[in-house]
């Protein structure tokens, strides 16, 4: 027989034996199961083995999360600095023009009279004018007379109270030493020519008194003084200029014009 034949003939053995087997089983159960003698047949293959269970590795902790940098702020734009002008170059300095004053005849004048001392060995004469500051200026001329030692012009006003306004100003330090009388203010211009600025207001009523005192040669004071009546509207000195124009009055050396230093208080 071929192999198909063979195996046809071996399940229906196995059928007869199943019919059989089915059979047997439906006896009492207190009787004794008769036992079959299985054919032999070809031994199932025993069942593999289960595969054993790998442990699930455990799950790895996440990473903690790390914080995120705060964003970092975009610099500010610096401001460029503003263009630096260039120091515009400096305007040349004018030179102020010599304020030049003018010294006119003057209503009132007089000769100084010595009343001490040695004479001064010339005349001596004051000019009284109003003066740019608001008081009257005297005007002392006379050869020589700026150059004397210890030099000390003053002057007063003399009303029906007494006498007003009485200075006394050196024309070098410690002239005046020996009269204890306020100061004024002067100006030498020249050895023949002091100017005068006094505390007797310009439109001052009463009589005028200007003095001139110094060292002579022993020593002694020298005295001069004169007296005149002021003059409303006499002609105005400006007591601050640099030089001044004598030509209506009197020349000095041979010029009209005199420059002065600055004043002595």
């Amino acid at each position: 027989m071929n192999r198909y034949q063979y195996r046809r003939a071996l399940v229906a053995l196995f059928g007869v034996l199943a019919l059989l087997g089915v059979a047997c089983s439906g006896d009492d159960d207190d009787s004794t199961a008769t036992e079959t003698t299985e054919p032999n047949s070809t031994e199932e293959p025993a069942p593999s083995p289960a595969p054993e269970v790998t442990e699930e590795p455990a799950p790895t902790e996440a990473p903690e999360a790390t914080e995120e940098p705060a964003p970092t702020e975009a610099p500010q734009p610096t401001e460029q600095p503003e263009p630096t002008e260039e120091p515009a170059e400096p305007e040349p300095t004018e030179v102020p023009e010599a304020v030049r004053g003018e010294i006119a005849e003057s209503f009132v004048g007089a000769v100084l009279a010595q009343h001490s001392g040695d004479p001064i060995g010339g005349e001596v004469k004051v000019y009284w004018n109003n003066g740019s500051n608001g008081t009257l200026i005297a005007l002392y001329h006379g050869e020589g007379m700026a150059d004397l030692e210890g030099l000390c012009p003053g002057n007063s006003l003399q009303t029906a109270s007494g006498f007003e306004f009485v200075t006394n100003t050196p024309a070098a330090p410690g002239a005046c030493d020996d009269f204890p009388t306020p100061t004024a203010s002067l100006r030498v211009c020249t050895s023949a020519v002091v100017l005068y600025e006094t505390a007797i207001p310009n439109d001052s009523e009463g009589t005028l008194w200007g003095s001139l005192e110094w060292r002579g040669a022993d020593g002694a004071i020298v005295g001069m003084t004169s007296q005149s009546v002021n003059t409303p509207g006499t002609p105005e000195i400006d007591y601050a200029a640099d030089a001044y124009d004598l030509s209506a009055m009197f020349t000095i050396d041979g010029s009209t014009e005199i420059t002065c230093d600055p004043p002595v208080s």
